[in-house]
């Protein structure tokens, strides 16, 4: 009888007690524990090969954010050359001269004429060039004739809904004129209704590149605020009768010009290139469910 009573108890040990060391089949999983835990030099040899790929992987994923960049810079360099030709410096040329880094300058700006760069080697390096890259081309004096040199006032905070509270004119009194605001807005309309509407235009910027490139109304406002103000440094283009159209004709070809720009950076991403770590995940999957809206939009009107 007791014989009988201490088989039955055997089973529960192995069982219940996982710690035992006296059941080979508790033994066991303990063992893969114990074999997946120690073994340093393989663990080691593990860690260093899991971080070897990792770093590989990283360097790696800067790659789609240099060809985008490069879509950017190349546009900004062919406008720099442009203006450099002409014997013009303009107020895009001398800040983006300005916030070039002493490596830039004398790797590529000082043996290539190379005003932007993509050949960059980290995250940071080509954060700030797209900074500095897109400073220049949001700029319109990046487009100007001449030696046309605006003051540094793009008039950020001067117009906005903040200003049509309790039924205001949209732009602040204290610092813009009427007449400048009524000629921006004037222009801002006629740009809109010849580029087919805020959709075509506003939207498009925002639907191409949200988070990238913020090129919505009040850029496009600043831009030709920034003209107003100084329209009487603009000198008239050939065929253009007052400075109202140079503006409007300087703000088209801007947004023409952004638009080859945006078009060229959604065919490398719609090819399955983003920006790796200047964009996150969520926000490459936003972009290209927007790039699709767009596109299916341009089929519609035309």
């Amino acid at each position: 009888m007791a014989k009988s009573k201490l088989n039955k108890a055997k089973p529960k040990i192995k069982t219940t007690d996982s710690g035992s060391t006296t059941s080979k089949s508790v033994a066991k999983p303990k063992k893969a524990k114990t074999s997946g835990k120690s073994s340093g030099r393989g663990s080691s040899n593990k860690k260093r090969a899991s971080k070897k790929s990792g770093s590989t992987t990283q360097r790696k994923s800067l790659d789609p954010a240099r060809e985008k960049l490069n879509v950017l810079t190349t546009e900004a360099n062919r406008r720099y050359h442009e203006l450099k030709e002409t014997g013009s410096l303009s107020r895009a040329v001398m800040e983006a001269d300005r916030s070039l880094t002493k490596s830039h300058r004398e790797k590529y700006f000082d043996t290539n004429d190379e005003l932007f760069t993509s050949n960059l080697s980290s995250t940071r390096e080509i954060n700030r060039e797209l900074a500095r890259t897109l400073t220049f081309l949001n700029d319109p004096t990046s487009l100007s004739a001449g030696s046309e040199i605006y003051e540094k006032e793009l008039g950020e905070g001067l117009f906005g809904a903040q200003y049509r509270a309790n039924g205001g004119p949209g732009y602040n009194e204290d610092l813009v004129s009427k007449a400048d605001a009524d000629m921006v807005f004037d222009i801002y309309h006629r740009i809109i209704e010849h580029g087919g509407g805020w959709e075509m235009v506003v939207g498009y910027f925002q639907m191409m590149n949200p988070g990238l490139i913020e090129f919505g109304s009040e850029n496009i406002i600043n831009a030709i605020y920034d003209m107003v103000k100084n329209k009487d440094q603009i000198k008239l283009s050939e065929g253009i009768d007052d400075v109202s159209g140079e503006i409007i004709k300087r703000t088209n070809e801007l947004i023409d010009n952004m638009k080859e720009v945006y078009s060229n950076l959604s065919k490398l991403q719609l090819s399955g290139n983003d920006y790796g770590s200047i964009l996150t995940d969520k926000e490459i999957q936003t972009n290209q469910a927007y790039i699709s809206y767009i596109m299916s939009q341009k089929n519609k009107k035309g």
